[in-house]
């Protein structure tokens, strides 16, 4: 299993991350039609960016509550322990990959 301190680092600086990225200020519209319209589309996908990036902090946040809890790294739904390649590549991972495909294939329904 994985080390929890290392996956509370992962997070952590993965968070950080988002949070500079979150603070980054949007700059003030000014000029001609072309360049307001170039900075209407930029301040868009700022905004869309941060809202991910919030989503993102929230993920992280329950992460950690369920490193806290001693559950982080067990499936959600069926309670067996995720593996460990799995966690590597997605820390963020609530489920094991049985059931994570029976949630896709219920959505495409």
């Amino acid at each position: 299993m994985l080390d929890p301190d290392t996956i509370r680092t992962v997070l952590y600086r993965e968070r950080q991350e988002l949070q500079k990225r979150i603070e980054t200020p949007v700059e003030t519209a000014r000029g001609d039609d072309a360049d307001l319209a170039t900075m209407s589309q930029n301040k868009e996908r700022a905004l869309w960016l941060v809202n991910e990036a919030k989503q993102r902090l929230a993920e992280i946040a329950k992460a950690l509550d369920r490193l806290e809890q001693g559950t982080y790294g067990k499936c959600l739904n069926c309670g067996t322990p995720i593996p460990e390649e799995r966690l590597r590549a997605m820390p963020l991972t609530l489920y094991c990959v049985q059931c994570q495909g029976k949630l896709e294939r219920k959505s495409r329904r």
